[in-house]
């Protein structure tokens, strides 16, 4: 085994939202922890060892919510490697493409431009979901236009008056 399975990594909240899971470590799961990803700047970056950050590939639903987006990692491409020395992963990529850290501010920048062709490529690139966290978590930051044609789009309704 190579040094990476000593090193430590960064996992990043990649949602507006607060994202609450159970991860264990691939060589000891009896040692799990409760990961609390922040919105904002509190816990939006937790480090963690690499045997921990690991334990993503032994449990369906936090593979599923790394697959979809909700978090990301500083170095996907060392996790890979390290999961492949740990014979937890076989392929020479992942099966999806990780979040990029700056997705919310993509999608916010799509949003706020008001472009009606570059907001329904959001939608097609991220997913109705997340296009819709990151509208509801920035709300008042986007024109009316915007609010109904996401609306219609989307299929939901701002409440008006949320105070």
């Amino acid at each position: 085994m190579s040094d990476l399975l000593n090193k430590t990594i960064r996992m990043i909240n990649t949602t507006p939202n607060l994202i609450i899971f159970r991860l264990t470590p691939y060589d000891n799961p009896a040692n799990g922890r409760v990961i609390k990803l922040g919105a904002t700047n509190l816990n939006k970056v937790i480090t963690m060892p690499m045997s921990l950050a690991l334990g993503v590939f032994t449990s369906d639903d936090v593979y599923r919510l790394y697959k979809k987006g909700y978090f990301t990692f500083d170095n996907n491409e060392e996790l890979l490697q390290a999961a492949k020395e740990a014979n937890l992963y076989f392929a020479d990529e992942l099966d999806f493409k990780p979040a990029d850290k700056n997705t919310n501010e993509t999608i916010l920048t799509q949003l706020q431009k008001g472009n009606r062709s570059a907001i329904e490529k959001a939608i097609k690139e991220y997913g109705k979901e997340r296009v819709m966290d990151v509208a509801k978590a920035n709300i008042d930051n986007l024109t009316t236009g915007v609010k109904t044609m996401l609306e219609q789009t989307l299929k939901v309704s701002f409440s008006l008056n949320e105070d």
